[in-house]
């Protein structure tokens, strides 16, 4: 992975500016996507993953399993929006848990196409998933890395080709002939029920599973070691999240437009304002600027 950083204001928005050479387009695609995090010292591993896993392979994915078994159900029975009528047609707890032990015994890879979709949106309304958000505008990235950052020294925006052929790997099917397969894909979900991903031009990179051995010891394999020297981090100094943060609203890059909505417009007061104009700020004394 090429590591670097960005030392002043100006290299920074000079440096994720689309319109610099560095950056280019395939038939009206960008070449790279890009993905902030507050904190320069975390590692790029899915949000499923963070608080610790199970012990061994069959463990994680049923669990992961049950989470998204319980959020399907959830949205059926509300009578809310849910894209996959395969995934309906298992609701049913003998059939659900039938279909978690096939998952559980490597059976069939983890997560199937048909689930991609439902992870993507349980990803945007906090549901832990194998799914990492990325964006294809780097303004947004950079205005996550700010919004979200610690009391650590730097933050980081990553940024990874598109393209790459590693994404695009095709399904495997014979399953007894082949060795544990660990892999990362693109998973791009349909906006039209979702506009926060609408919103932050986001898609998704899955971490993907196959022909695992139920009982051996999970281990993540992490998006850096995946990609390897495909991957440039870039590292931004913390100081700075203030007056990016500022810039980024005066283009319209703020928590108002990217959750739009009144939560949006309750993360603009409470964790930005603060962040631009002082700890000290409050909103009546805005008001009054």
């Amino acid at each position: 992975m090429r590591v670097f950083t960005l030392d002043s204001l100006n290299d920074i928005f000079d440096f994720f500016d689309l319109k610099k050479k560095h950056w280019h387009y395939t038939y009206g695609t960008p070449s790279h996507i890009f993905r902030g995090q507050g904190n320069s010292e975390w590692k790029l591993i899915a949000s499923i993953f963070r608080e610790g896993t199970k012990a061994n392979n069959r463990e994680q994915i049923e669990s992961e399993y049950e989470v998204i078994y319980e959020f399907s159900n959830n949205l059926i029975r509300s009578g809310l929006y849910h894209p996959s009528n395969e995934i309906m047609s298992r609701i049913d707890f003998f059939d659900s848990l039938h279909y978690q032990n096939t998952l559980g015994r490597a059976e069939t890879i983890w997560p199937n196409k048909e689930y991609l979709e439902i992870l993507a949106i349980g990803q945007h309304y906090g549901i832990p998933t194998r799914l990492l958000d990325f964006t294809f505008d780097p303004y947004i990235a950079l205005y996550f890395a700010c919004s979200e950052s610690t009391t650590a020294d730097k933050l980081s925006v990553y940024s990874l080709p598109f393209e790459d052929s590693r994404f695009r790997t095709s399904r495997i099917t014979r399953m007894n002939t082949i060795k544990n397969t660990k892999r990362y894909q693109v998973v791009e979900s349909p906006t039209i029920f979702n506009q926060n991903m609408r919103a932050q031009k986001a898609l998704f990179i899955g971490y993907i599973e196959e022909n695992f051995k139920p009982n051996d010891e999970f281990k993540i394999l992490s998006l850096e070691e995946f990609l390897q020297d495909s991957i440039t981090k870039i590292e931004i100094p913390r100081k700075y999240c203030g007056e990016i943060l500022f810039y980024l609203s005066k283009i319209g890059i703020d928590a108002r437009s990217i959750f739009p909505g009144i939560l949006g417009i309750a993360k603009y007061i409470n964790n930005e304002l603060p962040k631009m104009y002082g700890r000290e700020y409050q909103a009546f004394e805005f008001s009054k600027k």
